[in-house]
């Protein structure tokens, strides 16, 4: 178990695992609890069994690797000397990999990503190197045990600035405000400032959070992205109201699934649009 604070070189398997003294919120396991349900929440928790782990995809491995190149301390690569995955001997050496914890990755596979992470390093309108990088935040706030693992932490040289990496194929799309929301990137921002406010209540208010999309091919675009005041705003308020659900539910021992019923308003945009139709349906206003 990790004591409230933030700490450097935490394995990444150690954190994904919760080193917390009782179980936490993640900005993860927020989202799945607002969205979904309490019950949901539990299921993918760890220290609840997390039966429902998150599959595997070449895209996701791509990014974990490419952040442990730029970042360090990130992801243990296990470099298997295969063509392919086609031959027993390379399915196995590719599951025991994962079995273990490790992200499995072709010889071949690895060296476009080693270049596209030092190309992506050179358009960063940051320096890595001169941060403290994959830290754990472990705190607590308004009685919920909460923890985090922050890609970067710069300053306080030039104020304060946690920077998160995201990779993409397309960071046109990545960094679409339909798409910040659906990953629920402002509720990250929001655990992430909390975190630092919290164990760091003197610098309260002179942290800002930034989004670093990167794309993963040619010409390995990056776009730095600010969330505005709103954005930022409604990652809190719905931060706040996971901490609540969640401080809750480890009081009471209840996890509670779906609600019995609800009851569903038609969307403001397709009355409008049936509003306009009609009225184009109805001809011109007679004089």
């Amino acid at each position: 178990m990790l004591a409230i604070g933030l700490h450097e070189n935490v394995p990444q398997d150690v954190y994904f695992a919760d080193p917390s003294e009782r179980p936490s919120l993640s900005s993860h396991v927020a989202k799945v609890l607002l969205s979904r349900s309490a019950e949901h929440a539990q299921l993918i928790h760890p220290r609840f069994g997390g039966t429902i782990p998150e599959k595997p995809t070449d895209e996701k491995d791509a990014g974990s690797i490419i952040d442990s190149l730029l970042l360090g301390g990130g992801a243990d690569l296990e470099v298997l000397k295969f063509d392919d995955y086609r031959t027993k001997d390379a399915r196995s050496a590719r599951d025991t990999a994962r079995a273990s914890g490790k992200i499995p990755i072709l010889a071949e596979k690895l060296a476009p990503l080693k270049v596209a992470a030092e190309k992506i390093r050179k358009r960063m309108p940051v320096d890595f190197s001169a941060a403290r990088c994959q830290l754990t935040a472990i705190w607590e706030s308004d009685g919920c045990p909460c923890r985090a693992r922050l890609d970067s932490l710069f300053g306080p040289d030039g104020g304060w600035l946690i920077a998160d990496l995201k990779t993409s194929d397309d960071i046109s799309i990545a960094s679409a405000a339909r798409t910040i929301f659906s990953y629920g990137y402002h509720i990250q921002a929001a655990a992430y400032l909390d975190a630092f406010e919290t164990l760091r209540p003197d610098e309260a208010g002179r942290v800002k959070f930034r989004l670093l999309f990167a794309e993963r091919e040619p010409p390995y675009g990056v776009l730095p992205v600010d969330l505005a005041g709103d954005f930022v705003d409604l990652g809190k308020r719905q931060w706040q109201r996971a901490k609540m659900l969640w401080a809750q539910c480890l009081a009471t021992g209840a996890f509670p699934g779906y609600p019995a019923s609800k009851t569903v308003n038609a969307p403001t945009w397709a009355i409008s649009e049936e509003t306009e139709v009609s009225i184009l349906a109805a001809g011109p206003t007679p004089f």
